[in-house]
């Protein structure tokens, strides 16, 4: 009898502290990433703790796109927003103002490492309409930063970085997550390299 009241203490004692324990986690960071690609890089960061929200669905362009109620909603939820920044998703700069102070806005196209090139201009760019917007004074950037293998690892080292110090209870979750995704795009850069190098 008495080694079953033990038993039964013990498991008292273990389900307390589950209960505890899961009282006192913290919840992921509600994270929004702006576009697609930008989405795709940060969700295997969180992959197994959260999923970042998304603003552009589908095939809208973010180069003419009209915020929706539902995505001001999320934008107002958001601890931690994902962008490229002006020169990309310029229809973003007035709601994030609107934001500040609520949430930790990352404009991925200051991140570090993160190199931008010169917009393109004639030939088959005379025309084109995505159209960046440009700082006084300064050359216009592309946007469209993503699509180097190196800016993509950039920006999920980046992610990483801030959303383990808002969420250190997942940190470790985090970091083999990007070790992950780091790995696949080491892998998706070697087979680009080696599809182009005819070319």
């Amino acid at each position: 009898m008495a080694n079953r009241s033990a038993v039964l203490v013990s498991f008292s004692s273990i389900a307390a502290a589950i209960l505890f324990f899961a009282g006192t986690a913290t919840a992921a960071p509600r994270v929004v990433a702006s576009i697609a690609p930008v989405q795709s890089l940060i969700a295997g960061v969180m992959e197994g703790v959260a999923t970042p929200d998304l603003i552009v669905h589908g095939a809208a362009s973010p180069h003419s796109y009209s915020l929706r109620p539902s995505d001001a909603r999320a934008l107002s939820q958001a601890e931690i927003v994902f962008w490229i920044g002006p020169i990309y998703e310029s229809f973003l700069v007035k709601p994030l103002k609107a934001a500040a102070g609520k949430a930790q806005i990352v404009a991925l196209a200051e991140a570090p490492d993160v190199r931008t090139l010169p917009t393109r201009e004639g030939g088959d760019w005379e025309g084109d309409h995505h159209r960046h917007s440009r700082n006084a004074g300064a050359e216009p950037a592309d946007g469209h930063l993503f699509l180097d293998p190196d800016n993509a690892r950039a920006i999920v080292r980046q992610a990483a970085e801030i959303i383990s110090q808002r969420d250190p209870t997942n940190a470790e979750a985090y970091r083999a997550n990007r070790a992950k995704v780091l790995a696949r795009l080491d892998a998706l850069d070697a087979e680009l390299r080696a599809a182009l190098m005819p070319v």
